[in-house]
């Protein structure tokens, strides 16, 4: 599962990539943290946690996740269910760490 944010390109997106990264980075420097009230709150082993966080999350978008976005587009766009002609264009600094 990979989640992301989406807008359109014609749209005032001003700061919104500067925001995100930032805050997508504050989060990755306090993964530690996070897992451990997650284990905490939620009964996980504290290690779970951690390796799930530290270890099995993808925090970037690289060639594979665009692979494998466009794919998904293309199936979607195939069955109706997306427009046809879009084009996945990342904002710079976007992609991640």
């Amino acid at each position: 599962m990979y989640a992301f944010w989406v807008a359109r390109s014609d749209g005032p997106l001003g700061r919104l990539v500067e925001v995100l990264s930032a805050a997508r980075d504050r989060g990755l420097a306090a993964r530690e943290a996070i897992a451990a009230r997650a284990a905490a709150e939620r009964g996980i082993p504290p290690a779970a946690a951690r390796r799930h966080l530290c270890h099995q999350v993808e925090y970037g978008f690289g060639p594979k996740a665009r692979l494998g976005l466009t794919r998904f587009y293309e199936m979607a766009a195939a069955e109706g269910l997306a427009p046809e002609g879009c084009r996945l264009a990342l904002a710079p600094g976007a992609a991640g760490p």
